[in-house]
């Protein structure tokens, strides 16, 4: 493997020369820079940037732990961070906890151990974001939370408005008349589900409905339990004409098992989504959801991070962006008794 001494001896410079060509951190004549990125090219050499940042302090990268990057919505988040990270010369390390508050642990250990400047970590279902976070301050390491940030935390966070987009989605499928909704949920535990939930049972009381016991259905976010919970719900409920999946990712489980007891959609059941992934818009019939800004949330967590590692602020930052209702043809009227 050839050395920046190798580059040095072919260019006829010094050392400290090939340096400042580059790292540009000095003035080099043209030709001299000419003659150092030729050299470069003939012996093959290839800097070790992870030795050089370490000699700076800094390793220049981020750490992204998610629960599931299997779920399209974080893959859009993902795709967001990447592309600041980017933009500020920062390399990325992406892991998936599959669930698993263990996992997630030991996730954060492993990257602390490996020097990242920071950490942007999306808590897993159930498990308590202010340890996680904690976890994060114990190593020395910057965190910010994305999608799942608690209501109380010394940390950065990163949210969509979900109570807003669940309580706007729910008013327009009363106002397109239906009276009997059911609702498949996320965990109990967890925060934008609650928030989701909330928004729904809002929008009801505001015209006057309840939703009845077994209406409202709790699990996962997967398309499993988006099947498991239109079964659940339609049969304690089966004169329900709405079901309002708190993600896309369900409400395509939900459309599955609906089509597999050939109930049409929205003839007989409408369905809605939460996140507006990008499958939603392509499947039959194409998903009414409440699309949230999933790179642009990567992005600000990003930029919240940069400014912890960099010391330009130190209180504690939460940003909300805002939810928006997308009108598609899996939702309509309710059909005539």
């Amino acid at each position: 493997m050839s050395s920046i001494h190798d580059v040095a001896q072919a260019a006829g410079v010094s050392i400290s020369t090939v340096s400042r060509v580059l790292t540009n951190s000095a003035p080099v004549a043209s030709e001299t820079r000419s003659r150092v990125l030729e050299a470069v090219s003939r012996v093959g050499y290839r800097p070790n940037r992870i030795a050089r940042a370490l000699r700076r302090g800094t390793s220049q990268m981020l750490g992204l732990v998610l629960p599931d990057i299997t779920n399209p919505f974080f893959t859009e988040v993902a795709a967001g961070v990447q592309t600041a990270a980017e933009r500020h010369g920062y390399a990325v390390f992406l892991a998936g906890a599959d669930g698993s508050p263990k996992r997630q642990a030991k996730l954060i250990r492993a990257l602390a151990d490996r020097q990242v400047d920071g950490m942007i970590l999306c808590p897993v279902d159930n498990a308590d974001p202010l340890f996680d976070a904690a976890s994060c301050d114990d190593h020395g390491v910057r965190c910010v939370l994305i999608d799942r940030g608690p209501r109380r935390s010394g940390n950065d966070v990163v949210t969509c408005d979900n109570y807003g987009g669940s309580l706007r989605l729910t008013r327009h499928l009363i106002e397109l008349g239906h009276t009997r909704l059911g609702c498949i949920a996320g965990p109990k535990g967890l925060g934008v589900s609650q928030d989701r939930v909330r928004g729904f049972r809002d929008a009801m009381r505001e015209f006057g409905l309840a939703a009845p016991e077994g209406s409202v259905y709790h699990g996962s976010f997967s398309a499993a339990a988006g099947e498991e919970g239109a079964a659940s719900i339609l049969r304690v409920h089966p004169d329900t004409t709405a079901l309002f999946c708190l993600s896309d990712w369900t409400a395509l489980g939900a459309l599955a098992y609906l089509s597999k007891h050939s109930i049409p959609v929205p003839g007989q059941v409408s369905v809605a989504g939460f996140d507006n992934i990008h499958m939603s818009s392509l499947v039959h019939p194409a998903l009414t959801t409440v699309d949230q800004p999933k790179r642009e949330m990567g992005q600000a967590a990003v930029r919240l991070l940069l400014e912890r590692i960099s010391g330009r602020r130190e209180a504690p930052k939460a940003i909300t962006l805002p939810s928006t209702v997308i009108l598609r043809d899996s939702t309509g009227p309710p059909p005539v008794s």
